[in-house]
């Protein structure tokens, strides 16, 4: 059996997959328990461009898939573990296999923490913004503006922490 992350998807990214949630999984998670199994995505557009935004349900650390076409949502779950390892390698976070073994079974599921979705919607707005100062999608380096945005402290939600550092908490804690 496949290690199996729980992806909460919004209603939008949900009809776009063409999925319905789920209830529960075959690894026994509770709607009301988050894991570092657990994380949240919602389906964001630019102009043609269609992009997923992927939040860790603990830390908000984020993963951006960008350019994702309808032939890829069978491999969501690769894809999502691809763009996971480039993140944790900018981040200096160490292997994507601390956190998610390859390959990773994905369990789609209702969006279920409105904190996490309203972090998201700020992540999506000021993603918007910095792609049209920089001239397009195409012109934004994802890669440090991820590394800028899941280094900024995320106040209420984390108390004060970045992304990046509850990230580097929650595996250790797992893994230590």
């Amino acid at each position: 059996m496949y290690p199996t992350i729980t992806l909460r998807c919004t209603a939008k990214l949900r009809k776009e997959l063409g999925q319905q949630p789920v209830v529960q999984s075959e690894s026994g998670w509770a709607a009301d328990d988050p894991t570092m199994d657990e994380w949240h995505a919602n389906l964001v557009r630019f102009g043609s461009q269609k992009c997923i935004l992927i939040t860790h349900s603990l830390t908000l650390y984020s993963v951006w898939l960008i350019g994702v076409r309808k032939a890829r949502y069978a491999r969501l779950g690769a894809d999502f573990r691809q763009g996971l390892a480039d993140q944790m390698r900018v981040d200096g976070l160490g292997d994507v296999n601390q956190l998610l073994p390859d390959p990773v079974r994905v369990v789609v599921a209702k969006s279920n923490r409105r904190g996490v979705l309203g972090s998201m919607v700020d992540l999506a707005n000021l993603f918007q913004h910095d792609v049209e100062l920089a001239g397009g999608l195409r012109k934004l380096d994802l890669e440090t503006w991820s590394r800028r945005v899941n280094i900024v402290p995320m106040i209420g939600y984390l108390k004060g922490q970045s992304a990046d550092t509850a990230m580097a908490s929650a595996l250790a804690s797992v893994h230590g």
